[in-house]
């Protein structure tokens, strides 16, 4: 087990004192630098398998839907404030702000964020991390590092990926997995494991192929030294297509995911039907073997 409380405690004093002082040096600049607000909100209505009509604020990912800005600086470092308008109740990220950090593109990022680790459709964890990007000095593959803190009980330790269209992904620490944007091709958001659960290492391998406009994304993640008797090791896998129905502007995405280790099959069909250039509707259904586990409609709204 990390033993990092304090540091993540110091780690987030840092963070704060860097967005004040740039905020601060925004204000004292002459010329008012590149401003922007912006609305990504992904409410959802769905009949879940308790068969319970639910409205949601979130999607069938956890993703939450957010309000916030983004602000370029002077010296080309990009501040980007997002807040949830709900978060999930069982999530372990109890704060109100989805993300918050300081960026410098393709070369570092200082707060709250999603940590880089595969494709994202197994794990999809935040932390409050400072991040690297760099390539490998050996083929010159892409990797992006983050040293991440969370506190007790949460997510907290380092975590990476290494290379392009197929990479390699790793998360070592304390409690991986246990946030409402993990395992969501297993389970609904809501049945996040939550805080003192999850895994102590992850690893991961996953690619992307693009194909006369089909996408196909496979990943393959295993988890191991659960923080609980509950938290047994996990082999678990995702095959996701997303192919254009021509000559429609229509999408359809099917979803393949199996636990290895108990032998189960998940399977999602979503659509993607734009309405407008802010708004576009995602129909789905999800089942788990031959059982319906929840169908419903996201309505995606960008401003």
């Amino acid at each position: 087990m990390i033993e990092t409380g304090a540091r993540g405690w110091w780690l987030g004093a840092r963070v704060g004192e860097v967005l004040a002082f740039s905020l601060l040096g925004v204000v004292a600049q002459a010329q008012t630098p590149d401003f922007a607000f912006f609305a990504d909100l992904r409410p959802t209505l769905a009949r879940e398998n308790d068969r319970r009509v639910v409205y949601r604020w979130y999607d069938l990912d956890g993703r939450p839907s957010v309000v916030g800005f983004r602000l370029i600086l002077e010296s080309g470092n990009r501040v980007t404030v997002s807040q949830r308008i709900r978060r999930v109740d069982t999530d372990a990220d109890t704060e109100a702000l989805d993300e918050y950090f300081i960026e410098s593109r393709g070369f570092w990022r200082l707060g709250k964020q999603y940590l880089p680790f595969g494709a994202g459709t197994i794990l999809r964890p935040s932390a409050l991390a400072a991040r690297v990007d760099t390539n490998l000095l050996y083929e010159d593959a892409p990797i992006k590092i983050a040293l991440a803190d969370n506190g007790k009980g949460r997510s907290r330790g380092v975590a990476g990926r290494i290379g392009g269209n197929f990479g390699l992904s790793f998360a070592y620490g304390d409690s991986w997995g246990i946030e409402a944007t993990d395992l969501t091709a297993f389970q609904l958001p809501k049945e996040a494991l939550g805080r003192d659960r999850g895994y102590q290492l992850a690893l991961g391998a996953d690619t992307t192929l693009f194909w006369r406009g089909v996408t196909v994304v496979g990943e393959y993640v295993v988890l191991r030294n659960g923080e609980s008797p509950d938290d047994k090791d996990l082999d678990l896998s995702v095959l996701r297509i997303t192919a254009p129905l021509l000559p429609t502007r229509l999408k359809l995405t099917g979803e393949w995911a199996r636990d290895w280790t108990d032998q189960r099959d998940y399977y999602r069909f979503t659509g993607d039907v734009p309405v407008s250039r802010a708004l576009t509707w995602h129909p789905f259904v999800r089942f788990e073997g031959t059982k319906v586990k929840d169908f419903g409609l996201v309505s995606h709204v960008r401003l």
